[in-house]
């Protein structure tokens, strides 16, 4: 599957580049004119370190803002 490969590894790059993490995998699934992504291990060191010093509320709005910012750009790659 050339284009998941391609679109994982646009993301790979993008999430490098842009967050300073690439997640560990990425699996793409295709259905008929829509697309599911998955990431897998792409939280940051700033997300972890506010999880282990117990913020986690903290921690996933830090993360649902980053997507909120991210997500037209991600959008583009695609």
């Amino acid at each position: 599957m050339k284009l998941e490969r391609e679109l994982s590894q646009r993301i790979i790059k993008f999430y490098n580049d842009r967050i300073g993490k690439p997640p560990s995998q990425i699996i793409c699934h295709f259905f008929d004119i829509k697309i599911v992504i998955s990431l897998e291990n792409s939280v940051t060191q700033a997300e972890q370190s506010l999880l282990k010093g117990g913020y986690a509320n903290l921690a996933e709005q830090a993360r649902l803002y980053l997507e909120k910012i991210i997500k037209l750009e991600l959008k583009s790659l695609i």
